[in-house]
Formats: C-alpha cells, sequence, structure tokens
C-alpha cells in the first residue's frame, strides 16, 4: 500500500509529518498569521496571566500538493513566553 500524507497524519505527530513529507517530496505549504492582542479573562485563567496582559496569537493552515488543506491551528501565547525567527530564502528559479 502506497503511503499518503492522509496515512501520515493519522498515524504520526505532526513534526514526523513534516519530516516525512519532505523525504517523500510531498509539496506542503504552510501559510501563518501572527498577530499581537490583549488577554480575554478566560485566556488569562488558562495562560495564568493578568486579563489584558500582552498575547501572540498564530493560525496556521497547511496544504498538500493538490492544494488541499491538511491542518489547521490556532495558538495563544503569552507575550513574554515566545518568540519567533524567520528566515526568508530568495528563490531565482520564481
Amino acid at each position: 500500500m502506497e503511503r499518503t500524507l492522509e496515512h501520515a497524519l493519522v498515524e504520526r505527530s505532526w513534526d514526523a509529518v513534516v519530516f516525512d513529507s519532505i523525504c517523500a517530496g510531498w509539496a506542503l505549504r504552510h501559510v501563518r498569521r501572527h498577530r499581537a492582542r490583549s488577554a480575554r479573562p478566560r485566556e488569562a485563567r488558562l495562560l495564568n496571566v493578568p486579563t489584558g496582559a500582552p498575547l501572540l496569537t498564530m493560525q496556521r493552515i497547511s496544504y498538500d500538493d493538490a492544494g488541499q488543506p491538511v491542518e489547521y491551528g490556532t495558538h495563544v501565547y503569552p507575550a513574554e513566553r515566545y518568540s519567533f525567527e524567520m528566515s526568508v530564502v530568495a528563490d531565482s528559479r520564481t
């Protein structure tokens, strides 16, 4: 039976799926949106921060090589516990 992206998603963690996708040649595309906002009361309680504390949010959608969404996530982080680094590489082939 041929391994597909769908099989990998069911059987493995997301990090393992990303690794599998690279090895198998699946062309995953990830779209992320980062924002900053204040903590709402419920978020503040769950994250153990004061209401109104600064938060960073991230929404991520991952697509397979056919353009079908295969993963969706929304994440909320207390600002003092999160950082991110981005590298931009120009592709001369496009």
